[in-house]
This record gives structure tokens, C-alpha cells and sequence, in this order.
């Protein structure tokens, strides 16, 4: 990332970037150091290899109280790999927090920025990001997520709400279609309002820019076929025109994305907002969430072992590869007069000077300088909380490393909204016989009779026009020989 950062500054004066705003250099910065600027150059079969492994961050599942292993990947141009849970049984619904999801994360010790951000409001944090979503949709971890804390246990309690609204020529919405693959097979999510206006977007800049944003995620990463250079912010390392190149569409497509994100006038949206109308039928969730430390100091030694200790994975490697090298290293450093004794030598030693009298004294004064020499470890403060002993260090790492998760539904509820018409046919039915009753006296038994005086009128000209047409019938007799 660094490397990247300082690539950017000496290319700046190397294609004549002496117009370029000091803003906008600190945003081609971040953009040129982020995941996005990676994920963008790598092969599409090869990006999920940036992110972590499932098995490195989900330590451990429970659903209904029962083990759980159905997550499906995804990798964010943003966050990379990302995983989502999809319940097989949609039909159930477990109530309560001991029924519900519970998941223990981890995260990795080692951030990918080195160096801080001033231009993005969501980078620079410790903690993962935790999307809410519709089944069979596509997150949104930018705006539409929660970020959890290291050390605590997070509880978020749901209250599902099924959205259900009309299609008028005044009220538009989005009816629900399925992506489908090159293949024609379902690629297992639904086009959403908000996949709408992502596409939006990417149509936007590819018009104005020439390139493709990397915005929406892969949605079978292992599957996806994409030509790189197609991308905004895509670099041909060759030759130092495809950095001018790259440069160039990269600061196009972030001006784009400000017009997009931008309202001209009150009561307007952006462009691609107005675009892309609601779902004609979605699933929202209202969350509760509260926080609470976890695990307490003196379960981290049970936790441990549950999860690390007693388990030849990963957690295991970074346990003794981190924990033991990083912060026992560092209470080595802060005692430097501790000492190691291999107490069964030392018993050998001393058995052997207990034996001679002569060796006793000598005895007696190595005892007495490894007395003095040995440091005695002084009471926890708060100076010292990481270094003051092993104990404390592990209890630092877990609580800094691992999260709990448990998402329930608290009420066996499903709120439905229901949009209608504030005025259709029927009231409009309602309306005018109340005027016609009010201003004009007309009731049932008028319109009965006035539909009786129609019909008579209606048989009364009929017959006068039969009669008519009977005396215009002239008698024609046939003529006789006396006519003759």
C-alpha cells in the first residue's frame, strides 16, 4: 500500500499532474492504496485469494442451537471476501436469543493500511462489518451494515417487515427478476433497488469515463469472467502510459461519483436514485443492537482452550506465533533481569553441593546472588496491564481478536406494510353516489323508476315506429282485361 503511495507521488510530477487539486491527489491516494486498486488488477479467478479464508474468520456456529456450515463467498472490490448465511429450511424461524445465530469471529491481527486516511470516513477502524439483508440479495456493507467491536458479544434482535407496495403510472416499483448467468442458470440472488442503482451507477461512468467501476461484488468468484482492462483503475505496468491512462480514468470515475451522489435542487434525488424505484415486495429487518464485554478475564483461559489450544488450526498457529513472540517478547523486554532456571539441573546441582560440606558456602552465595539478581513482578497497573504477566497477555489478545455475534427475531411477528391507492375506483363509486344522494335526491327506488321510464319510453318509440312504417305500404292489386 505504502509502495503504491509513493508510486502515485512521483508520477505526479512525471505526467505533469501540476493541475490536479491537493483534494483530489489525496483521493487518488487512497483509491491507488486501496482493495479496490488490487482487485481491479489481479485475475477474476484469483481475487478471492486476497481475502481471508471462511475457516480463518467464522471460529465457530450455531443456528437453532446446531452447528452451521452454510455460507456462501463473496468478494467486495471494498472488503473483499465476504461471507453470507443463507438458512436451507426458509421456513423456520427460530425465536429468542439462545434459538437464533451465533457466530464467533476473528479477526487478523495485521491491517492492510499502513497509513492514515482522511479522505474516507469508514477505513482506518478495528472490527468487522455485519450486513442485515433480504435472503437471495445483495449486501450493502457501505451503508447498510453494523460494525462490531473486538471483545464484546453483539446483540442484534430483529423485527422482520415485509414490504409490500403498487405499480402506478404515479407510484412506480420494481418487480422481482432473478440474474441469470451467461449459462442461463440462476445465479441464486434477485435484482434489488439497490443493485438497480449500483448498475446505474456503472452505466453512468461508463459513459462518461470509458471504463467500468468496480462496484458490485463477484458473486461467483471462481466463475467470473471479466476483461481487466475494462476496469477504471486498471494499469498496464508495462509502459508508463498506461499509468497516465490509469490515472486519468481513475480521477474521471471519482468525479462521476460525486455527481451521482450529489442533490441539485430540495425535494430531488441523485440520477440514479430517481432511476431505480422500491421493490413491489422486499424484506426489511429492525434492528436492536447493545454491546456487552465479552469474554470476561476470567473465561478467556476456558475459551481458550475450546477454540485454540485443543485445535490444530489456524487460531492455533496465530496463537503461538503472535502471542508468544509479539507480547511475551515484550514482557521479556520490560523485565530484563528475569531470568530462565531448569529447576531439575538446579536440583542436581544442589544435590550434589549438599553432599560435600566443602561446597556449601559456594552453595549458599550462588543462592544468595540469584536471590538478588531474580526482579520480583511488581502489582497490576495500569502502566503495565499488557506486559505484567502471560495471563494478561492472553486475556489482550482474545479480547482484541475475537467477536460474538447473536442475531434472533424477538417476536414470533411479521409486521406487513401494504401500499393502496389513497383514492381508487370504489371511492370514487362512494363519492359520486353521495353527491347524487345529497344534491339531487336520487336514491334506489328513483333509479329503478327512472331506468322503468326508459323503458317505456324505449317501447313507446319503438312502437310508433313500427306504425309508421306500416301506413307507407301501399295495396298493388294485379290489372284485368277490362283495363285493357
Amino acid at each position: 500500500m505504502i509502495e503504491e503511495h509513493n508510486r502515485l507521488f512521483s508520477i505526479k510530477h512525471m505526467f505533469n499532474m501540476k493541475n490536479i487539486s491537493e483534494n483530489e491527489y489525496k483521493r487518488l491516494a487512497y483509491k491507488l492504496s486501496s482493495y479496490e486498486a488490487h482487485f481491479v488488477i489481479l485475475d477474476p479467478t484469483n481475487r478471492h485469494k486476497m481475502g481471508h479464508d471462511k475457516n480463518d474468520i467464522i471460529t465457530d456456529c450455531k443456528f437453532n442451537n446446531a452447528p452451521c456450515d452454510n455460507f456462501r463467498l463473496i468478494v467486495s472490490p471494498q472488503f473483499l471476501n465476504c461471507y453470507t448465511f443463507a438458512n436451507l429450511d426458509t421456513k423456520s424461524y427460530p425465536i429468542g436469543v439462545e434459538n437464533g445465530l451465533s457466530l464467533v469471529l476473528k479477526e487478523e491481527e495485521v491491517s492492510a493500511n499502513f497509513f492514515y486516511t482522511e479522505t474516507s470516513n469508514i477505513q482506518n477502524t478495528k472490527g468487522l462489518r455485519l450486513s442485515i439483508h433480504e435472503p437471495y440479495t445483495i449486501p450493502d456493507l457501505t451503508d447498510n451494515s453494523i460494525e462490531l467491536l473486538p471483545g464484546h458479544s453483539t446483540r442484534i434482535s430483529l423485527l422482520q417487515k415485509n414490504m409490500e407496495r403498487i405499480n402506478t403510472p404515479k407510484s412506480k416499483c420494481m418487480p422481482t427478476t432473478w440474474y441469470e448467468k451467461n449459462s442461463g442458470e440462476l445465479s441464486g440472488f434477485r435484482s434489488t433497488s439497490y443493485s438497480c442503482i449500483q448498475q446505474c451507477k456503472i452505466q453512468y461512468i461508463w459513459d462518461k469515463c470509458g471504463c467500468t467501476p468496480a462496484i458490485l461484488p463477484d458473486l461467483d468468484p471462481l466463475k467470473v469472467e471479466e476483461d481487466n482492462h475494462l476496469l477504471c483503475g486498471f494499469s498496464n505496468q508495462s509502459n508508463q502510459q498506461g499509468y497516465q491512462e490509469m490515472i486519468a480514468k481513475t480521477n474521471c470515475e471519482l468525479k462521476r461519483a460525486d455527481e451521482l451522489s450529489m442533490i441539485t435542487e430540495p425535494g430531488t434525488h441523485p440520477p440514479c436514485v430517481k432511476e431505480c424505484p422500491w421493490d413491489c415486495s422486499s424484506i426489511e429487518y429492525s434492528t436492536h443492537v447493545s454491546y456487552s464485554r465479552w469474554p470476561v478475564n476470567e473465561e478467556v483461559g476456558h475459551f481458550l482452550r475450546i477454540y485454540v489450544t485443543e485445535k490444530q488450526n489456524q487460531h492455533n498457529k496465530d496463537y503461538h506465533e503472535i502471542l508468544h513472540d509479539i507480547y511475551n517478547g515484550l514482557f521479556d523486554q520490560y523485565y530484563q533481569k528475569n531470568i530462565t532456571i531448569d529447576i531439575t539441573k538446579l536440583i542436581q546441582e544442589i544435590w550434589y553441593k549438599i553432599r560435600n560440606p566443602q561446597n556449601r558456602n559456594e552453595l549458599m552465595n550462588e543462592i544468595e546472588t540469584m536471590v538478588n539478581t531474580m526482579v520480583p513482578i511488581p502489582g497490576i497497573s495500569p502502566q503495565h496491564l499488557n506486559l505484567s504477566s502471560f495471563g494478561l497477555a492472553e486475556i489482550k489478545w482474545v479480547q482484541d481478536t475475537f467477536y460474538q455475534v447473536n442475531i434472533y427475531f424477538k417476536d414470533p411477528v411479521i409486521q406487513v406494510h401494504r401500499q393502496v391507492l389513497e383514492y381508487g375506483p370504489e371511492d370514487f363509486g362512494s363519492s359520486l353516489g353521495g353527491i347524487l344522494g345529497l344534491w339531487a335526491g336520487v336514491s334506489i327506488i328513483t333509479v329503478i323508476e327512472l331506468l322503468e321510464f326508459l323503458v317505456h319510453l324505449i317501447s313507446v318509440l319503438f312502437e310508433k315506429h313500427l306504425d309508421k312504417n306500416s301506413s307507407l305500404v301501399t295495396k298493388v292489386e294485379p290489372m284485368s282485361e277490362k283495363n285493357w
